[in-house]
């Protein structure tokens, strides 16, 4: 039956087929025969150096969130369904909604985010990405601490804006010393969002 194609969006530079040797122009011909429209889009330089995917990828791999964020334009974010987890943060007095990713992210560690629930209310919070190492080392997962927040997640779509980078992950020798960490990064993405209030009338990004 096909991917029922109708409009195909690539990079310039785009490549495909065997040994790359299909482009724009191949993909394009395709597109006349089989009833596809194709749009290519310009290479965009920033410092001099081509913008891309792999560049954005590679900058956040070392928590370069501010570079990326130059590069996209926009800030770093991931949507995502809120899923039951362990609840080991509500025994440690850090409850958290729970996204399960399905790869690796290119951003890993703990940072101050900024959340959106289906209700469209956003809530300033702190979040871990990655496998967290202390309790499993398993499985990729996004786990957001929403402050001054009451309710249940369960089920609904939330969006994560990436504000800043507190630490990278750690494995703690014990639950304890993971708990007294958390109270840290609580404590100190506090601090950072008070140091750096949103501009006025701007609730969202």
């Amino acid at each position: 039956r096909g991917l029922g194609v109708h409009h195909l969006v690539v990079g310039d530079d785009f490549r495909f087929g065997c040994d790359r040797a299909g482009d724009f122009n191949l993909l394009e011909q395709v597109g006349d025969e089989r009833g596809f429209t194709v749009e290519n889009t310009h290479t965009v330089m920033v410092d001099g150096e081509r913008v891309s995917s792999t560049r954005v990828r590679n900058l956040l791999n070392v928590n370069g969130l501010e570079q990326a964020e130059v590069l996209l334009g926009h800030r770093y974010r991931i949507h995502g369904r809120v899923v039951y987890g362990q609840q080991l943060g509500r025994t440690i007095g850090a409850p958290t909604a729970n996204i399960l990713l399905h790869q690796m992210p290119a951003l890993q560690g703990v940072y101050v985010v900024r959340a959106r629930t289906d209700a469209g209310e956003w809530y300033d919070g702190a979040a871990n990405i990655g496998l967290r190492p202390t309790v499993d080392g398993k499985r990729p997962s996004l786990e957001v601490h929403l402050f001054d927040f009451a309710g249940t997640l369960y089920g609904q779509h939330l969006e994560v804006v990436f504000r800043h980078g507190l630490r990278d992950e750690v494995k703690f020798d014990s639950i304890d010393e993971l708990k007294q960490q958390i109270a840290r990064d609580f404590e100190q993405a506090r601090r950072w969002l008070a140091d750096n209030p949103l501009p006025a009338g701007e609730d969202g990004f």
